[in-house]
């Protein structure tokens, strides 16, 4: 059975239920936005996580513009940023019950605490690979240059477990992918989401990493999170699927940053 915003072709119909690279492959139903309301999204996002967040940095840090803040400024500043994006896309995608129903904000039939634990599972398996990789294992781009301090991990916690997951899998998944495949076609429009979260990640959250953790940790992290995430929304129709995962991802990135500072 296929979800609810996908097409099957009368060739997967007949056959054995597909695999995960089939059901990425089955036809992506039209949604009712369109490519300039998907690509406004993704600006907001943008124009929140660089201007409005690097305000609240030098702000709340009392230093110029000449000056780096330091990163739990920054991350006090993501976390509202991404509220904003929130904000701005419920408003504009609750604004008909159509659009609102293909965002698809509901519970997958597998349950969400399974959902989560696939997003526990995926966090591990993607560190190890990215920590491989890297010839060692280190706290994500979004952590990189914290202390050991409580304030600032809270402030890690608020952004990785809450306002990322939220603001990214609304845009991201909920708006940006199904976009994409439409218009596209599934695969092209599943590859090049994977490529706009990853050229997101690396612009935003990767600028200030050392060299070989700028490739690792700046690009093939959030290209394996974004294609994990990818995948999950195509085959379980749910965008809130995405963000519970992404969600689960959050709090063990932050408990595993929290144990390789000591």
């Amino acid at each position: 059975m296929s979800s609810p915003d996908t097409q099957q072709t009368d060739q997967q119909t007949e056959s054995a239920t597909p695999n995960l690279l089939q059901w990425i492959g089955l036809p992506q139903a039209e949604p009712p936005w369109s490519l300039l309301d998907a690509a406004l999204a993704l600006f907001a996002l943008m124009v929140a996580m660089t201007i409005i967040a690097t305000a609240i940095a030098l702000n709340v840090s009392g230093t110029d513009a000449s000056t780096t803040p330091p990163r739990d400024a920054f991350l006090l500043g993501w976390a509202v940023a991404g509220f904003i994006t929130v904000a701005f896309v419920l408003i504009r995608w609750r604004r008909t019950p159509e659009m609102w129903q293909a965002m698809r904000m509901v519970s997958p039939r597998l349950g969400l605490p399974i959902v989560a634990l696939m997003g526990v599972a995926a966090a591990f398996a993607i560190d190890l690979a990215v920590g491989t990789g890297n010839g060692a294992v280190q706290p994500v781009a979004i952590f990189y240059g914290l202390g050991s301090a409580s304030n600032q991990w809270l402030l890690a916690a608020v952004f990785a477990v809450v306002a990322q997951p939220v603001a990214e899998g609304l845009v991201f998944f909920g708006v940006l992918q199904a976009r994409l495949r439409a218009s596209f076609g599934a695969w092209p429009g599943y590859l090049l989401t994977i490529v706009l979260f990853t050229a997101y990640h690396a612009l935003i959250f990767g600028a200030q990493l050392p060299d070989r953790a700028a490739l690792w940790y700046g690009v093939v992290y959030p290209a394996l999170v974004a294609a994990f995430l990818g995948a999950m929304r195509i085959r379980l129709g749910s965008t809130l699927a995405v963000i519970i995962a992404y969600a689960a991802m959050g709090i063990t990135t932050v408990l595993a940053g929290l144990a390789l500072i000591g």
